[in-house]
């Protein structure tokens, strides 16, 4: 029997060399692990944008830290070397003391970033979505152009598995066959948004725009009806 298994999560790695898990189990395991680490990177991350933002409003324009690239993976080598030479004529032990927990959490984001390394060379590479691909071709051409699959099963297995409906260009879709068993789960690699977070916009979207529909037969209803529509209060579900 076939088992289908999707695993969906929001994080950020590195390029590397790949090689499959022996399993399912240590796909999943390498999973967990991966976003626990990313999860992480995005904590520290966090807490430098913080610094960062209230030391600059202690400073004048001249002092100002504005290290407009800073994301997920750090300080690039130009950033910590402003960020050193701010440590070593820095007089002031307060600035200097907040400068210098930056580099620190700078250090731990790298660190991570070694251990992620570790972690993604022992994954299969993923595929970095492009404009109007979808979850679905992504994963019958994996299935069938590398795992050798002849259509009709390859449909078979993905029919059985959760994809995500809308992707973004830049998303990364990792997918592990092996054994009858196929995992697939998308990251944002590149992309400006999360897939989770992407999918909770879209959904929000949805919501209100169904919700501005009813409001507008409800109106429409009593309109019908020769009322004043300015003067009827909404039911309280449509408030």
């Amino acid at each position: 029997m076939k088992k289908v298994l999707v695993f969906i999560s929001a994080l950020i790695v590195l390029a590397g060399c790949s090689s499959d898990p022996k399993n399912v189990q240590e796909f999943q395991d390498l999973v967990q692990k991966l976003d626990a680490k990313n999860q992480d990177i995005q904590s520290i991350n966090k807490e430098i944008r913080d610094m960062v933002k209230e030391y600059n409003t202690t400073v004048g324009a001249g002092q100002q830290i504005n290290f407009t690239g800073v994301d997920s993976l750090g300080f690039d080598e130009n950033q910590q070397k402003v960020l050193k030479e701010m440590l070593d004529k820095e007089e002031n032990v307060s600035y200097r003391g907040m400068i210098q927990k930056i580099v620190d959490k700078n250090a731990e984001i790298q660190s991570l970033n070694d251990q992620l390394a570790e972690l993604k060379a022992k994954l299969p590479a993923p595929r970095r979505v492009k404009l109007n691909q979808t979850h679905l071709q992504l994963s019958l051409d994996y299935l069938t152009q590398e795992k050798g699959l002849d259509k009709k099963t390859a449909k078979e297995i993905v029919e059985k598995t959760m994809l995500i409906d809308e992707l973004v260009p830049g998303f990364d879709v990792w997918m592990y066959f092996n054994e009858g068993t196929f995992g697939t789960f998308v990251t944002q690699g590149s992309a400006p948004v999360s897939p989770n977070k992407y999918k909770y916009s879209i959904r929000k979207e949805q919501i209100e725009r169904a919700a501005q529909k009813g409001i507008q037969a409800y109106k429409d209803s009593l309109a019908a009806a020769g009322l004043d529509t300015t003067k009827v209060q909404l039911p309280e579900e449509m408030q």
